[in-house]
């Protein structure tokens, strides 16, 4: 959550509700110890970078453009702590 927070104070795209669903969707995955889902919920968090990546893209604003790279990163790093 505290990713996401960071994200709301710097008005970024995804802030604290988007990182702590991730989170809680790799804490229930984790519980439920299938592979498949864990692929799954891999594949939608890949899904969710690309169209925060492409709404990036779209956005007209000077200060915001481009791919973030971090968003995409930091997503994958919310959703895999809940492995550990």
């Amino acid at each position: 959550m505290f990713l996401g927070l960071e994200r709301e104070w710097s008005k970024k795209a995804a802030g604290i509700r988007t990182f702590a669903l991730i989170s809680l969707l790799g804490a229930i995955l984790t519980i439920i110890d299938e592979a498949s889902l864990f692929l799954v919920g891999g594949f939608l968090i890949i899904a969710m970078s690309i169209l925060l990546a492409v709404q990036s893209l779209l956005e007209e604003e000077e200060e915001d453009t481009g791919l973030s790279l971090t968003t995409s990163v930091s997503m994958f790093i919310a959703y895999g702590s809940a492995f550990s």
